[in-house]
């Protein structure tokens, strides 16, 4: 029996000097190496830096910068103000808006990898910046778009946009819609490494980024809800059309990797 246990014992002292080291070898010494990354996501495009911390981990730093714009205009109904705008136009106007996406971001990102030689990883960190739509609305005459003009002795209406009083200035009412806090968390899953083991690399990302709940802004002042009962008309859905699908703002994102050192 005693030599079954110095068998066995010798055979984990041979394993160990000689597996060990290799398996050591085989480890990345954390920023032994760097790659830039050209992106394109829908964060927007960018660039990137990443270095190993390990085997199964990847750490990457980078920016990231979204300009959209609608396509075109929408108009949106007023016929709940027709006994007040009747007679102030001489008809009933619609108002008449477009968006325009500013997203500009820096992100701090690790890929955890569940072997040293996988390609699929799992990827948590978080972007930190300003996401925000600039909306640009103004009342318009329906036949032909063009800017309503006001009739002698009457004001501008103010309007109620999902709930908020906004008001209108010469017949335009912009806002700004603040999308989220400045940190906002990420997780997501993917093909490929940031930091490769060639001079060329391609990395592709699928994930979801929470930005969280807005801010609505007239003039750089903080509009609130108001009671239904508060504001005159019926509810221009405006603000739900745009930010309804970017508080979870899903990430895809490819980019092509090159080494550095």
């Amino acid at each position: 029996m005693k030599k079954h246990y110095f068998f066995v014992i010798t055979a984990i002292a041979v394993a160990a000097t000689t597996v060990w080291p290799t398996l050591r070898a085989q480890e990345t010494a954390p920023f032994s190496q760097m790659n830039l990354a050209l992106k394109f996501s829908t964060m927007g495009a960018g660039l990137e830096l990443a270095t190993p911390l390990g085997s199964y981990l990847n750490m990457r730093a980078g920016a990231d910068m979204l300009p959209l714009s609608s396509q075109g205009y929408d108009n949106y109904s007023l016929n709940s103000y027709s006994d007040d705008l009747e007679p102030a136009f001489g008809f009933t106007p619609e108002y008449r808006a477009k968006g325009k996406i500013q997203m500009i971001h820096g992100h701090l990102l690790a890929d955890i990898y569940p072997t040293s030689r996988s390609i699929f990883h799992l990827t948590v960190g978080a972007y930190v910046g300003t996401s925000q739509i600039k909306i640009q609305g103004s009342i318009v005459d329906p036949k032909n778009n063009a800017q309503a003009e006001l009739l002698e002795g009457y004001e501008w209406p103010d309007l109620n946009i999902d709930g908020y009083e906004v008001t209108t200035k010469d017949g335009r009412a912009n806002l700004d819609l603040l999308l989220g806090n400045a940190v906002k968390p990420y997780l997501g899953i993917g093909l490929g490494r940031a930091v490769t083991r060639k001079s060329f690399g391609v990395k592709f990302e699928l994930g979801v980024l929470y930005q969280g709940d807005y801010t609505l802004k007239q003039d750089g002042r903080i509009l609130n809800l108001k009671n239904t009962d508060e504001i005159e008309g019926e509810d221009i859905s405006l603000i739900n059309d745009y930010a309804k699908w970017i508080k979870w703002w899903p990430m895809l994102n490819l980019q092509f990797s090159f080494r550095l050192y």
